[in-house]
C-alpha cells in the first residue's frame, strides 16, 4: 500500500525528527529522576509485602512458584515478582525509586519494539 504523503520539502527537517523524538523521552526521565522518592504507592503496599510474606512462609519450590504466578486482583505481576526477588536477592532491599525508572525505561523498550513491529507490518499502525 503506497503512502499517500510526500517527500518534505525541507530535507533539513528531517534531519530533527530524531531530536524532537529523543527530547520528549530525555524529559519524561529528567522528570523521574528529579522528583522519584523511595517511597512505594498505596496500592504497591499490599501485593508485594504480602507478597513477601506468602514467599517467606512456603516451604518447597512448587509452592514458591504457585505464589509468584498467583494473579492479584485480576492481574498478573510474575515480572515484577521475579524482579523485586532477584533485586532482593542482589541487594538485600527494595529500592522503589530504581524499580520506577526500570519500570520505566522498560516501556520505553516496549515502544521501540511496536515501532520496530509496525515498520515491518503490511498494515502498519500509523500512516506515515
Amino acid at each position: 500500500m503506497r503512502s499517500n504523503f510526500k517527500e518534505a520539502p525541507y530535507p533539513q527537517f528531517s534531519l530533527l525528527q530524531p531530536v524532537f523524538l529523543v527530547i520528549p523521552i530525555l524529559l519524561h526521565f529528567f522528570i523521574l529522576f528529579y522528583f522519584s522518592t523511595n517511597i512505594p504507592w498505596i496500592d504497591d503496599f499490599y501485593w508485594y509485602f504480602e507478597f513477601f510474606r506468602k514467599l517467606d512462609i512456603v516451604s518447597d519450590t512448587q509452592a514458591a512458584f504457585k505464589t509468584i504466578i498467583t494473579p492479584y486482583n485480576n492481574h498478573w505481576h510474575i515480572l515484577q515478582r521475579l524482579l523485586f526477588v532477584s533485586v532482593i536477592g542482589v541487594f538485600g532491599s527494595l529500592n522503589m525509586e530504581w524499580i520506577v525508572i526500570l519500570g520505566n525505561v522498560l516501556f520505553v523498550v516496549l515502544f521501540y519494539f511496536l515501532f520496530l513491529k509496525d515498520k515491518s507490518n503490511r498494515h502498519p499502525l500509523s500512516m506515515g
